[in-house]
């Protein structure tokens, strides 16, 4: 919630990049400004990746997570995120993003 709060409606995208012990979520603003929220991660990761999502789709799954961890299923940076918890599976598409 503390990144969407910095989208609006013609730019709803946070940008969410997998790195290796770290999970960074950001978004942008001209307007606002930036915020960033960055998780600790703790499945290797092979490569730096990428992902932008709508942030209302990502609000949806987690105000429904009543799990302490979740698991993000990744294939390739255009295909499908799989969210999958205890107490949630959901299936989450990226949207295209313009480069910085």
């Amino acid at each position: 919630k503390q990144v969407s709060l910095m989208v609006n409606e013609k730019s709803s995208v946070i940008r969410l990049k997998l790195e290796k012990g770290l999970i960074t979520l950001e978004a942008e603003s001209a307007n606002i400004g930036s915020a960033v929220v960055e998780f600790v991660c703790t499945v290797p990761v092979v490569d730096p990746v990428e992902y932008g999502f709508n942030p209302f789709y990502l609000i949806d799954i987690f105000k429904n997570l009543k799990d302490e961890n979740i698991l993000l299923k990744l294939s390739h940076v255009e295909g499908a995120v799989l969210a999958e918890g205890k107490s949630i599976l959901a299936l989450v598409m990226p949207v295209s993003m313009k480069e910085k």
